[in-house]
């Protein structure tokens, strides 16, 4: 059985800059890891794959993001690929699909893929349904356990409080979210063994891709406009008895509520 996991290089500072004309990330202006909840899918591959299947990792972004590769490679990925092309600069979801599926099918096939449901700096949560479409194959959202026979797979896909079981012939992909188990790190001895290791780099050449339908200038959503939030946090202190203060807490309530658009409470 073939397995990929598709994982995403995202920054982790805010000296990450921003293209002040199309107002994308750049994405070599500060420091990353690998996504968050890519960790949780990750985690799901390795835990499905048996003696005799293979692993492959995938990627799509910047030089850099050859350091989410290796992280997976050292728990256990067999192959690695940094989809990297300035034509993939500032991709949409679609876009961003749109390679990864190109690749996919290239060094594939795979039976089972697998990828984070989002990423901590868009948070779309498209990519993975978007991708499945491309591929022709069933998705499921939100899978939080899987299991295969090789023919098929069994998913449980959690929404809310409640966790669902889910029956699909492969191939087919899932999207894992944050918190779905608990992730292996690698040891330092794996580490150092797979920042040792080669890695593909693939171009829209190589995946026979026009550039002119990718990057910016193939994206169907375009960002117009970013700004600069600041946090901020205010504190409130109420003084008087206990009866004073839950009155005067439960007024204060109602206020927000009203100004959200909200009723009384109850």
């Amino acid at each position: 059985m073939k397995i990929a996991i598709c994982v995403k290089y995202v920054p982790v500072d805010s000296k990450v800059q921003v293209d002040p004309a199309i107002h994308a990330l750049l994405r070599g202006s500060g420091a990353g890891e690998i996504n968050p909840s890519d960790r949780y899918a990750v985690e799901m591959a390795r835990r499905l794959k048996k003696d005799g299947d293979t692993l492959d990792v995938f990627t799509m972004g910047p030089a850099d993001a050859v350091r989410a590769l290796k992280v997976v490679l050292a728990l256990g990925a067999d192959h690695a690929y940094l989809l990297n092309d300035k034509a993939f600069a500032g991709s949409d979801t679609l876009g961003t699909a749109k390679v990864l599926a190109a690749a996919l099918t290239q060094y594939g096939p795979y039976d089972v893929v697998l990828m984070g449901s989002a990423s901590n700096d868009g948070a779309t949560g498209q990519v993975g349904p978007m991708l499945a479409q491309m591929l022709g194959v069933p998705d499921v959202t939100n899978a939080v356990e899987a299991e295969t026979d090789g023919k098929t797979v069994v998913l449980k896909k959690k929404d809310g409080n409640t966790l669902y079981t889910l029956k699909t012939a492969l191939p087919a992909l899932a999207s894992v979210p944050f918190g779905a188990n608990t992730p292996e790190l690698p040891t330092l001895r794996h580490q150092v063994a797979a920042n040792q290791r080669e890695f593909d780099t693939v171009s829209a050449a190589d995946l026979g891709l026009d550039p002119d339908t990718l990057g910016q200038a193939g994206a169907k959503s375009i960002v117009t406009d970013t700004v600069n939030v600041t946090a901020q946090k205010q504190g409130l202190e109420f003084i008087g008895s206990v009866d004073e203060k839950a009155r005067d807490f439960a007024d204060t309530v109602d206020e927000i509520q009203q100004a959200i658009g909200g009723g009384k409470h109850a």
